[in-house]
């Protein structure tokens, strides 16, 4: 989008899930107004900033540490979503559908039956799996429901006990 109209384009990121979640360092690329019209703001809101930590990951920028950091993680989010979608075809291969995204951190899961996915909602914390109601996910009352199941904080023997608990919560 940026592309055709760099002019109208303005992304929004943070370095937190990347480097550290407590650094809360975030970054805006935009068109220089709205960046400089942006910093006004923050100065308004404060002032004082935290130098020792921007600094820090600036230099950390500059070195390439995070380039490095950011091949290295690339390789093993892969590895853990590819793992993941085994796991995921293995336990849940006849209730559910999903297609095993590009990047990120997390897995949209579509089931097939509705009730299945209702128990499984009602279910979920007794059986130890912490989950966002489906219907949170849905702008308009006829959209589909579904999951997002993360799976980049857990080993892989987590994320198959937790596939596993919400196959067990899905049964009838």
């Amino acid at each position: 989008m940026a592309g055709y109209a760099p002019e109208r384009v303005i992304y929004v990121g943070s370095l937190s899930k990347l480097l550290l979640p407590a650094l809360r360092i975030g970054y805006i690329v935009a068109p220089a107004k709205v960046v400089d019209s942006l910093a006004q703001q923050v100065m308004l809101l404060d002032s004082m900033g935290n130098t020792l930590t921007e600094d820090a990951a600036a230099d950390l920028i500059e070195s390439g540490e995070v380039r490095r950091h950011v091949r290295k993680v690339t390789q093993i989010y892969a590895q853990r979503r590819k793992a993941f979608a085994a796991m995921l075809a293995e336990e849940l291969g006849g209730l559910a559908d999903f297609e095993v995204p590009d990047g990120g951190l997390a897995f949209w899961v579509r089931f097939r039956n509705l009730k299945a996915l209702d128990r499984i909602e009602s279910r979920a914390l007794a059986a130890g799996v912490w989950i966002a109601p489906s219907r949170s996910y849905i702008t308009r009352p006829d959209a589909a429901r579904g999951l997002r199941l993360g799976f980049a904080s857990l080993t892989e023997q987590e994320a198959r006990e937790g596939v596993r608990r919400l196959r067990a919560a899905a049964a009838a």
